[in-house]
């Protein structure tokens, strides 16, 4: 859970990349749509999104 997290705050800083990654590789289409659809919605909620309220998950309590 916390890998998805922080997988998700690199796509979000990264997220002008997302597009042409999907461009260049055309075998993870898939995962490059998805990725560029996480970014936008994670830029999308920048202000909102806190990552430190998130990181203590159930398993790391």
């Amino acid at each position: 859970m916390a890998r998805l997290v922080a997988n998700a705050c690199v796509l979000a800083m990264f997220r002008e990349n997302a597009r042409r990654i999907r461009g260049n590789f055309k075998q993870f289409s898939r995962k490059g749509e998805l990725a560029s659809r996480l970014a936008r919605l994670y830029s999308r909620n920048r202000d909102r999104y806190d990552p430190p309220a998130i990181r203590p998950t159930s398993t790391e309590r």
